[in-house]
């Protein structure tokens, strides 16, 4: 995928995927959304082949920062809706053997969930540094200032993502709302 109209016409014409998008000519899929629905129903196989293509796309032309994006993207749900995830599983599951009495059983429970919250940090942090590098290459576009607002959230530092929020609404004032649902959505994990 290099562009978001490719990505679309990928999505809605070749999958025949969102007819309503396609017959109201709605092209305002935002990118981590484009990017899960490309996704979507994919085997980890197809994943990780998915993944290997555009890391070898951004190889072959290091300038195209759409595709740095689309990586951010990857990397910030491999962090989120991956790591996060199973990090949360393991500390129940760890919760559930102390309670049972079977401290060791938590203990190596409990480690294999901090393992997996580095894992989610290196994931977090390479996707800002992809971000990153599409800024530099593509400087007037949005969605690397929020995906940057994004991963910052998660990364435990609310105040800067915020700034990165504002940057991309400034460019696409839609990006509030998605912005909004993002914070909504980590407040909920943190409380739970």
């Amino acid at each position: 995928v290099v562009y978001w109209d490719e990505a679309w016409e990928v999505l809605v014409r070749r999958q025949g995927r969102y007819a309503a998008l396609a017959a109201a000519q709605d092209r305002t899929l935002s990118a981590p959304n484009l990017v899960a629905w490309i996704r979507e129903g994919l085997s980890p196989e197809q994943k990780q082949e998915q993944e290997r293509q555009l890391e070898k796309r951004i190889q072959k032309e290091p300038g195209l920062g759409v595709a740095h994006a689309l990586l951010g993207y990857l990397r910030y749900d491999q962090a989120t809706g991956g790591c996060l995830n199973e990090a949360h599983d393991l500390e129940q599951e760890a919760n559930k053997a102390q309670a049972a009495g079977r401290p060791e059983e938590a203990a190596n429970l409990a480690q294999q969930a901090q393992a997996r919250i580095r894992r989610s940090r290196e994931l977090l942090t390479q996707s800002v540094e992809l971000f990153q590098q599409d800024l530099r290459l593509c400087p007037g576009q949005s969605r690397s200032r929020y995906g940057i607002g994004r991963s910052l959230l998660w990364l435990g530092r609310p105040a800067d993502a915020r700034e990165w929020f504002v940057r991309s609404a400034a460019i696409d004032p839609l990006n509030w709302l998605h912005a909004r649902e993002s914070v909504l959505y980590y407040q909920d994990y943190v409380g739970a």
